[in-house]
Formats: structure tokens, sequence, C-alpha cells
């Protein structure tokens, strides 16, 4: 038997088995029943956290975490200077808008110009590998 004569057998046998025996759509319903029951448990042990606390208490506490994290954000920027990050931003353009007409493209915010990275000695980091995968 030829190698791709199996190949399309097992195919066929997948897809009888996903779709016709209806495996795929159990598998479906499963997740989403997963997805709906945690997000009910997270949302209910959120309303649970801390039942005895006063409304006060937490207020407090938050502004206490407020009042820390600009704390620390000062004492960041007094440590790597006031002037260090003035331009950071020299020499950059801006992105090009409305050239891409899809706007979900994963490529929408990119310039055309933009050249991307270079791949071309992926190839050669291991050439022997590559020569048995291209076989495939």
């Amino acid at each position: 038997m030829k190698r791709s004569d199996l190949k399309n057998m097992i195919k066929e046998c997948v897809r009888e088995v996903l779709f016709e025996e209806g495996v795929l759509s159990s598998v479906i319903a499963e997740v989403a029943f997963g997805i709906t029951k945690a997000t009910k448990l997270i949302s209910e042990t959120e309303y649970l956290k801390e039942p005895d606390a006063a409304p006060a208490q937490g207020q407090q506490e938050s502004e206490n975490r407020r009042k820390s994290l600009l704390e620390t954000k000062r004492k960041m920027l007094d440590a790597i200077g006031k002037g260090s990050m003035s331009h950071v931003f020299e020499g950059v353009d801006p992105l090009p808008s409305g050239k891409n007409t899809n706007p979900h493209s994963p490529l929408a915010n990119l310039s055309s110009t933009d050249s991307g990275v270079d791949i071309g000695a992926i190839p050669g980091i291991a050439p022997d590998r590559w020569k048995i995968l291209s076989k495939g």
C-alpha cells in the first residue's frame, strides 16, 4: 500500500469518527460546559472573598495600595533620572494608518516597508535534520 493511500484512508477514518459519530461535537459541548462552570465558580468566589470585611476597611486598604504604588513609581523615576527617558522615541516614525483594509489582520499596524525578521539562517542551524524533514 502506498503512503498516500494510507494517508487518505486515515484521514477518512478520522473524519468519520469526528463528524459522523459526533465525537467532535461532544468534545466541544464538554469544553463549553467546563468553561461555563469555571466562569460561574470564579464569579462566585469573587463575591465570597471577604464577606466579613466592612466597606470602610476595604476602601482604606485600596487607598493604602494606591499610595504604595504611587510611591514605588516615584522611587523608580527618581532612580532612573528624570531626563533619561526624554529622547526614547527620537528618530522613530509613526506607523501609517488606514493602509490595510482589514483591521483584524496580524499585519494591520505594520508598515509595508517593514522588512520583518530575517529567518534565512534557520535551515543552517541543523542542516541534517532539515533534510530529514523536507523528505517527509
